[in-house]
């Protein structure tokens, strides 16, 4: 069986696939990393989900195992709003600009799975959207493992704000910016990704 790919507003996902979503965030975010957040029910559901946003959900064997919102620059989004410690006064206010948040991928079925890179095959969805779309950067606020992913597999990133690594709760925390340009299509162009028999639902 392949993944089956999801990139939706908030308000056109399932019932189901918002509860699978919510618990898998719940998963990384909560048991894995260990942050208080405020939950009901094991549910990671915080105020940016909101209708406008959009998420990539990857579905695999029938229940989600991969996420990630997108929220537009000129909307409340986390590193201003939540995080802006990370900014230290830097300011992202453009329609264009498109911020990830709440990255998450099932570890088990990953394990379950060695023939897909769940991750890998998030950076390479975002990165195929924001091109499709015409958005000018993307940034998120990360941990520095993901970071360490990024560059291992080739995406061009930069540190924003003061570039200086912070802890969110247990969690050593950057500032990423990634500009859609000719180097990070060279890197969509050529990565060693998989795609050949991937399903994305209309």
């Amino acid at each position: 069986m392949e993944p089956v790919v999801y990139i939706r507003k908030y308000a056109e996902l399932s019932e189901k696939q918002k509860y699978e979503m919510h618990t898998l965030r719940y998963d990384v975010f909560v048991r894995r990393l260990g942050w208080s957040l405020n939950t009901e029910n094991q549910l990671d559901i915080d105020e940016y989900d909101r209708p406008d946003a959009t998420f990539i959900v990857i579905e695999y064997q029938n229940r989600v195992v991969a996420c990630w919102r997108l929220l537009h620059a000129d909307t409340p989004y986390m590193l201003k709003h939540t995080f802006p410690e990370l900014l230290q006064g830097e300011s992202f206010d453009s329609h264009q600009t498109i911020e990830l948040s709440r990255f998450a991928v099932d570890r088990k079925v990953s394990k379950q799975a060695p023939h897909i890179n769940f991750t890998e095959l998030l950076f390479y969805l975002v990165v195929q959207y924001g091109f499709e779309k015409g958005y000018s950067d993307f940034i998120t606020p990360t941990t520095t493992g993901i970071e360490r992913i990024m560059r291992h597999v080739g995406i061009p990133n930069q540190r924003i704000g003061d570039g200086k690594i912070r802890m969110l709760e247990h969690t050593k925390s950057v500032a990423l910016r990634v500009p859609i340009n000719e180097a990070l299509r060279n890197w969509f162009t050529n990565t060693s990704i998989n795609q050949h028999r991937l399903d994305r639902a209309s």
